[in-house]
């Protein structure tokens, strides 16, 4: 949904916490090739539920969405994408933040994720979790 990509990309790129852990940049999805690491991704993995309708109202009010929101780093320790996801958690677990043409009910912090992968001998880790966010039309 959007509205939310671009709540979460403005959250989580104006953050100096962040910033301060060496975080480059946030993408939707995934990096290109040439991102500068660590850095953040996100991704609407699914709509946990049906659209909410409003009695009398014409189509859907509210979504419950789950975001995949992780740190992703370089290196053979996954210390620094954990450090990067303790501070997603303190931004984003029971967070309050502007969705353009939305109210924010709840964003709250679900199932944890830790992924290494090797790449041409080059060790990353994805550390992060499951985000549920509920929102409704204003």
């Amino acid at each position: 949904m959007r509205a939310v990509d671009a709540a979460l990309k403005q959250l989580l790129s104006a953050d100096a916490g962040l910033a301060a852990l060496g975080v480059t940049a946030v993408y939707k999805g995934f990096g290109p090739a040439d991102a500068v690491y660590p850095f953040v991704v996100f991704a609407k993995i699914a709509d946990a539920s049906r659209p909410w309708y409003a009695m009398g109202v014409k189509g859907p009010t509210g979504y419950d969405l789950v975001y995949a929101i992780q740190a992703v780093t370089e290196g053979l320790s996954s210390n620094d994408a954990g450090a990067i996801d303790e501070r997603l958690q303190v931004l984003l677990d029971d967070a309050e933040f502007a969705v353009n043409g939305y109210t924010l009910i709840k964003c709250e912090r679900g199932t944890e994720i830790e992924e290494p992968e090797e790449v041409s001998g080059k060790t990353y880790w994805r550390k992060g979790a499951q985000y549920h966010i509920s929102i409704q039309k204003l």
